[in-house]
């Protein structure tokens, strides 16, 4: 098989993320040949092994080129180079990934969504991440009977909260201080519900964030914004 032939190598200057560079190295086989579709790549441990980084640099790699569209996980093989490979397009500073399988639906053309409230999943350590999630879950107390708990979060969470807060932000709190909730939304509609009286107006950028601006108007607060103008 190729896979025992393969030899990968870090590729691009020092100022590039490790798992940019292996994963750039990654695709110059792939463009070389010396991977086709379908060919199953080393497992992650072994490859960090062999290149002597840790095991989230390769995970990082393989999730990066899987985004992309050259790479895909398969169960009980692995990762491999994908069967239908994108093509590149770099024409006037714009990227465009295009699938080449005649079975693509019409929309072809990737749109790329930007958000600034997106985490990069590409440098989450999963592997400690569900190693932590599993040993918490082992850990607990039966879940039968369990309850929504306390209604402010967890008060192991909100302590923990309140030492970063102190310690990184300068901020002195306590847990009880401290609210735990479902998303920015729902923080929004709380803040909305408990600083501001119906009437009042509140001063918002636009472009802006929508649903922040329902929020408030829900509480009766008012919005100008350049429309009413």
């Amino acid at each position: 098989m190729k896979r025992s032939k393969l030899v990968i190598e870090l590729k691009g200057d020092d100022s590039q993320p490790l798992f940019l560079r292996l994963a750039a190295s990654i695709l110059s086989e792939i463009e070389r040949g010396r991977l086709g579709p379908g060919d199953r790549l080393p497992g992650t441990r072994s490859l960090a092994l062999s290149l002597n980084v840790h095991r989230n640099t390769v995970t990082a790699a393989f999730q990066e080129l899987m985004m992309q569209g050259w790479l895909v996980a398969e169960p009980s093989r692995g990762t491999v180079v994908a069967y239908d490979l994108p093509s590149v397009n770099l024409q006037a500073g714009t990227v465009a990934v295009v699938a080449t399988s005649e079975s693509t639906p019409d929309e072809s053309l990737c749109v790329v969504h930007i958000s600034d409230g997106t985490p990069d999943t590409r440098i989450m350590p999963a592997v400690e991440m569900a190693r932590a999630v599993r040993h918490a879950l082992l850990q607990a107390p039966s879940l039968r009977g369990a309850s929504y708990g306390e209604p402010g979060g967890a008060h192991a969470l909100r302590d923990a909260l309140a030492e970063y807060l102190a310690q990184e932000r300068g901020l002195t709190t306590s847990p009880s201080q401290i609210m735990v909730t479902r998303g920015s939304q729902m923080a929004i509609y709380l803040a909305a519900a408990t600083l501001v009286s119906p009437g009042d107006a509140v001063a918002v950028e636009e472009p802006g964030y929508p649903y922040a601006w329902e929020a408030f108007r829900a509480a009766g607060v008012r919005i100008p914004t350049q429309r009413d103008r």
